[in-house]
């Protein structure tokens, strides 16, 4: 079944109004019988089965006025056709509007459809975004428990390493003043066995200077001792001084042994050092004397005890003044030498504070200051 519509009102015209024929076509427009208001031109087709067009008005009665009574009806017809055009004007801007609105309409649908497809892929990459910061997140915590761990691991390994400081402390105390106690009388003993060994070793130091002496007095009465200089000589009694002799007049194994306590090689001076202590001879000391000061505290201890084994009784004052070393072991050899060399019983604790050291070598400084003269002298 075919629908018509209005293409003035745009509204549907019922079948009834059709199969009576009461719509007309005006220009190939369908008008129903609200938008008519005048009867369609004869030329125009009617839809459907269309009876007669309406007539407006009544014929006049009289003959008279005839040509006015054509006159309003031409003004009518005019009027109506003015009417049609209008609203066949209105009607196509209406569609005009119509379609711009429809088209308007798809614009905006497709408008709002690109900005669905944008809200969901906005929600789909901040879903994505929101997992990826809850992953991170995640690692996070993970990194911040792990360094609260390690955290209290650091405290803990302080709470131990303070503990076991403390313990260390103890246990080195309690060790110092257990072997302090077990080393006094050993120290004590060994006193007394240095004092044995060095009334032997004067006395065979004496047999050794006087073979010295009576060495050099041949030497002299050969000329020899006009063409090398002084020769060593010990002073009578064994004194064991000796004056700085020429290397050449020295036997060629001891020169070549004094040669190297020159040697920049601190191994090489405490080898030679060693070796003059294995052939001793009284005529090395002014050049033993001075590796008392040597940087190499090895040398030092090593020259200390070849001048106490020699009985170098000029070396005593050098040898007082390392009573003060920093190095204990070495503080000990000047202490062993100066006994072997001046046979007293001064004490001198090499272990004892800095205060006491100090207070036990101004005793030995008093001591040489009165008995200078006479050592050197005897």
């Amino acid at each position: 079944m075919k629908i018509f519509f209005c293409d003035v009102c745009n509204e549907s015209i019922p079948v009834k109004l059709v199969q009576e024929g009461q719509i007309s076509t005006v220009k190939g427009k369908v008008i129903c019988p609200k938008c008519l208001p005048v009867a369609a031109p004869a030329s125009e087709e009617a839809v459907g089965a269309v009876p007669a067009p309406l007539v407006v008005g009544k014929p006049p009665v009289r003959a008279a006025g005839s040509r006015a009574a054509g006159l309003l009806a031409l003004l009518g017809c005019g009027l109506g056709a003015g009417a049609l055009a209008l609203g066949f004007s209105l009607r196509q801007e209406s569609e005009e509007q119509r379609r711009e609105l429809r088209e308007s309409s798809k614009s905006i649908t497709v408008l709002i459809q690109e900005l669905a497809d944008a809200e969901a892929r906005t929600r789909l990459r901040v879903g994505e975004e929101e997992r990826r910061f809850e992953a991170h997140e995640t690692e996070l915590e993970k990194a911040r428990r792990a360094l609260d761990a390690i955290d209290v691991l650091r405290r803990e390994l302080d709470a131990e390493t303070k503990l076991w400081e403390g313990r260390k402390l103890e246990l080195e105390a309690g060790f110092a003043k257990t072997l302090g106690q077990g080393l006094e009388p050993l120290r004590t003993q060994a006193v007394r066995v240095e004092a044995s060994v060095a009334k032997s070793s004067s006395e065979a130091q004496g047999l050794r200077n006087e073979l010295a002496r009576l060495a050099g007095r041949v030497d002299m009465l050969a000329g020899r001792a006009a063409e090398s200089g002084p020769v060593a000589a010990p002073a009578p009694g064994g004194s064991g001084s000796a004056e700085a002799v020429a290397l050449k007049d020295l036997p060629a194994a001891i020169s070549k042994q004094v040669e190297l306590l020159k040697d920049a090689d601190a191994s090489k001076v405490w080898a030679a050092l060693t070796e003059l202590g294995n052939m001793p001879d009284p005529r090395v000391i002014p050049y033993v004397i001075p590796t008392l000061s040597h940087s190499d505290p090895f040398v030092r201890h090593q020259a200390m005890t070849l001048l106490g084994d020699l009985n170098a009784k000029e070396a005593v004052e050098q040898l007082i003044q390392a009573l003060g070393d920093e190095e204990s072991w070495v503080r000990e050899g000047a202490y062993t030498a100066l006994r072997k060399i001046t046979r007293q019983n001064l004490r001198f604790d090499t272990h004892a504070s800095r205060e006491q050291r100090a207070e036990a070598k101004a005793a030995w400084e008093k001591w040489w200051s009165a008995n200078r003269d006479k050592v050197l002298g005897s």
